[in-house]
């Protein structure tokens, strides 16, 4: 999933989700939030409070005249030249996952030379949560202001699966692996 802003964000820190992008840090400071995701996606995306969604199988968002101010990619489909074309003058793209190890190096070779040629900045979002962060996303999970979205759950012994299902790109929320802990 895409995400894209049309009014600059500037608090977001620590590790984001969708959600906490979504209904915390967006929202609350007033912008207005596009999601671009599969036809399949489209309640969700919404209901997570986005202010508009487009449905990337019916509409190529790529060639739309719209540009935004922060442009964060979830799964990695960008490329640095699509950042270029999409991003306002000093427009920030922001990739938190890959999809390809491609893609990664594209981003990892071509974006830190458009930081320095252009007034876009186009970067990989590292966690390093602190125990603050954690602490902070547990209690947005417990009063229930952030909902995990989980698509699936495999046991441990068939994490193969659920890897291949993962890499078939048509997961639309969490994958986990659940573990049973036998005592005795």
């Amino acid at each position: 999933m895409l995400i894209t802003f049309k009014k600059w964000l500037r608090t977001a820190e620590g590790e984001i989700t969708r959600q906490i992008l979504f209904r915390l840090l967006a929202k609350a400071h007033g912008a207005q939030v596009t999601g671009v995701c599969s036809t399949h996606n489209v309640e969700m995306v919404r209901s997570l409070g986005a202010d508009q969604v487009i449905d990337y199988t019916q509409t190529d968002f790529t060639k739309s005249k719209q540009h935004y101010d922060v442009i964060m990619d979830n799964v990695g489909n960008c490329s640095v030249a699509m950042f270029q074309r999409l991003l306002n003058p000093q427009g920030i793209g922001i990739v938190v996952g890959f999809s390809t190890m491609p893609r990664m190096l594209n981003l990892m070779i071509f974006g830190p030379s458009r930081s320095k040629t252009a007034k876009q900045k186009i970067m990989m979002l590292m966690a390093d949560p602190t125990q603050q962060h954690l602490l902070f996303l547990k209690d947005l999970l417990e009063s229930g202001k952030v909902v995990s979205v989980v698509d699936r759950e495999y046991p441990l012994a068939d994490t193969a699966e659920a890897i291949r299902y993962l890499e078939a790109g048509h997961a639309s929320g969490k994958v986990v692996i659940k573990l049973t802990l036998r005592i005795g």
